[in-house]
Formats: C-alpha cells, sequence, structure tokens
C-alpha cells in the first residue's frame, strides 16, 4: 500500500493489517478467532473481494480481546482510539464490525465502544460460563476487563447481529440471554454447532449476507433457521442440563433437559443429549427414543448415528452395531466418537487387534484426550 495516513501506527503487524481502499468510506474490523498464527487472520481470503477498508486484527493469547491489541494500543480504550483515528485520517464514514466465537465477542465487545453495528458468528457474551470456551482457552492469569457486556449491549445504540447454531447450548444460551434487546437480532440454524460462519463461507452465502449487513439492513436474510429463540426458557433450560451432563451431575440434568424438551420438543440436540443421558442410567430403551427422535429431526449429524449405535452396543447386538459404525465411517471418516465405539464393538467381538487400530487412530485424532490413551493400554494389556 502506498498511501499514507496521519496515524503514528504501522499498517501492519503480527497482530493486525490495515488494507485500505480509496474508493469506500466504510470500513470493516475483521476480529479473528482462537488459534490463529502470528500475521495470520480470519477471513483473509475475502480481502481482495470486499470492495471496503478492511481491518484485520487478532491477539497473541486467548484473552477475548480484554487489553487491546497488542502492536496497535496498549490498551482496549487506546485500540478503541486509534481505530477512530484511522478512519478520520482515511475519510472513512461507517465502522463495521465481524467475527466468529472468540473474534464475535470481540465484534460486539468493539461495536460497543465504537458505537457500530456488528455481525457475530457463534459470540460468548458472558465470559467464563461453565464448560464455555473462554473457561476452557483462556489463560488463568488473563486479566477480565469485560466479563459480561450485555449491559454496554442494550445500552448501545449500535444494530447487533447474532448469528448461532442451535447444537452448542452456550452460544444458544448466550445469543438467548440478549434477544429481547431492541438493537439485538438474532438467527438461529438447527444443524450447526459453533460452525455457523464455516456454514456460510463453505455454501458460498457469505459475501451476500456481509454486503446486506454493510448496507445496513435490519434484517439479514438466510435460509434453514431455527425457531429456539421463540421459546422463552428452553436456551437456559438446555444450558443448564447440558452443562450439568458435563459435569456428571445427572440428576441435576435430567431436570433441566426435562424442562426444556417440555418447552421446545424438537430440538435434535436437546434430545441428542437426553438420550446420552439415560444411557447413563442404564435406561437404554428410553434412551434409543430420544436418539431415533434426534436423528429424525437432524439426519446428516453423525453423533446421532453413533448414538444408535452405542444402543445396540450395549443391548448386545453387535453386528447391528458394527453396520452402522462402518456406515458411519464411510460418511463421516473424521468421527472419532464412531472409531471409540468401534473399537469397543470390536473388543466384545473379540477381535483385539481391530480394537487397538481404531484406538490409535481415535488417538490421531484426539491426541490431548487422555482419556482415549488410557482406554488403549488397557485394551493393549488385557
Amino acid at each position: 500500500m502506498s498511501e499514507k495516513i496521519e496515524v503514528s501506527v504501522p499498517l501492519s503487524s503480527d497482530t493486525h493489517y490495515l488494507d485500505l481502499k480509496p474508493h469506500s468510506s466504510k470500513l470493516l474490523v475483521i476480529l479473528s478467532a482462537t488459534g490463529t498464527k502470528p500475521a495470520k487472520f480470519n477471513l483473509w481470503s475475502f480481502k481482495d473481494l470486499i470492495p471496503h477498508n478492511l481491518l484485520f486484527l487478532r491477539v497473541p493469547t486467548n484473552d477475548w480481546y480484554q487489553c487491546g491489541i497488542p502492536g496497535l494500543a496498549d490498551s482496549h480504550d487506546e485500540t478503541i482510539a486509534v481505530i477512530r483515528a484511522l478512519a478520520k485520517a482515511n475519510g472513512i464514514l461507517d465502522i463495521y464490525t465481524c467475527g466468529s466465537s472468540m473474534g464475535a465477542y470481540g465484534a460486539l465487545l468493539y461495536a460497543t465502544s465504537l458505537n457500530c453495528n456488528a455481525l457475530a458468528f457463534n459470540p460468548e457474551i458472558e465470559l467464563k460460563l461453565p464448560h464455555s470456551r473462554s473457561t476452557k482457552m483462556m489463560p488463568e492469569d488473563a486479566l477480565i476487563n469485560f466479563p459480561d457486556i450485555r449491559n454496554a449491549m442494550k445500552e448501545s445504540n449500535a444494530v447487533f447481529h447474532i448469528y448461532t447454531g442451535e447444537r452448542d447450548p452456550v452460544d444458544l444460551y448466550c445469543a438467548s440471554s440478549v434477544k429481547h434487546f431492541e438493537n439485538v437480532k438474532v438467527v438461529t440454524f438447527p444443524a450447526d454447532e459453533h460452525t455457523v460462519l464455516r456454514t456460510f463461507v463453505s455454501s458460498n452465502r457469505f459475501l451476500a449476507l456481509l454486503w446486506s449487513f454493510m448496507s445496513g439492513s435490519e434484517s439479514l436474510k438466510a435460509t434453514g433457521t431455527g425457531r429456539t429463540m421463540d421459546y422463552d426458557k428452553f436456551a437456559y433450560n438446555f444450558y443448564k442440563g447440558w452443562a450439568a451432563y458435563q459435569s456428571k451431575d445427572n440428576e441435576k440434568s435430567k431436570k433441566f433437559l426435562e424442562s426444556a424438551l417440555a418447552e421446545y420438543p424438537a430440538s435434535s440436540h436437546c434430545q441428542y443429549v437426553m438420550g446420552s443421558l439415560l444411557y447413563r442410567f442404564k435406561e437404554y430403551e428410553k434412551g434409543k427414543n430420544h436418539i431415533l427422535f434426534a436423528l429424525a429431526l437432524q439426519p446428516d449429524v453423525s453423533a446421532h448415528h453413533v448414538g444408535l449405535a452405542h444402543y445396540f452396543r450395549q443391548v448386545g447386538l453387535l453386528e447391528e452395531a458394527l453396520e452402522i459404525h462402518l456406515e458411519i465411517q464411510k460418511k463421516w471418516p473424521e468421527s472419532y466418537q464412531s472409531k471409540y465405539e468401534l473399537g469397543m464393538v470390536y473388543l466384545a467381538l473379540g477381535k483385539k487387534s481391530q480394537a487397538i487400530a481404531q484406538l490409535k487412530a481415535v488417538i490421531k485424532l484426539q491426541p490431548n484426550r487422555q482419556v482415549y490413551r488410557k482406554a488403549l493400554d488397557r485394551v493393549q494389556k488385557s
């Protein structure tokens, strides 16, 4: 870039990149999710397809954009001031933010400070919820300056567009907690989990959505949307039941999941979690019915097929379980849950070497999950 700006920051660093488009008076700030490498940014492949000024941002640690952008500014307030200065120096009249996951939280946070509209895919809004990504991935010593941005969103003049998957209870709960705000528009997708942006990109729908967003449309059109936001307490009860399931507080989980399903039984993932919970109680027939409900609602979710195969394994129908898993492996070769279950089926059939091969394949896909390494050790020693 040859154009000069009167701001005392470099045009690029390991944590930011400014791409100026001289014929546009709009700036899109794109905040990256976790796991980006130095000088790598989410949505970079769209850089030359978006005819507006772009500011790509990332943080070197997963602090959920609590302390600004190192290399650009030393604090959140200073980062916001730099963005405003960049906009003013380059004749930019309108600012927008966009991001997914951690970047979606950042997009909402920055939009509250910049008083600009945000497009957020799968954001957390209250940080450090039990079993949330911020709880799992944020460094323990991270300084949390903005633990809950709901009030800041409610008091803002900005419009917040939230797109989230119905198969991620944390994201769904967060979206539900702000759905009643006049300046918040929530759209959910029954077949998605923490993957909505990926789905839009892979289906070539992202740019159309972005054009609608940056044109100021109050209602961004999308297909395949869900209805969970129509039910007042569903997302809360589903999240509480799922979180208790993760913590193995089975009785508490059952109570909340029953309340969630009583309000909205057409949630495939809630049906799946309830089925999996009933398996823990060894109520296999009841659990199978919930799994079948989930499978009928969303037949293209591999976990639902794994859940049905698990039922067959538990009731001793090993050949039926084997057949299902072999079909799953053809369609979803990355399903580590199926590989683990298939290993258990092989073990029950007395095929130890094949069981070991499946468990090794699981560990390749999930190298940090000690539970699978321990399972492999037990089988090898048996």
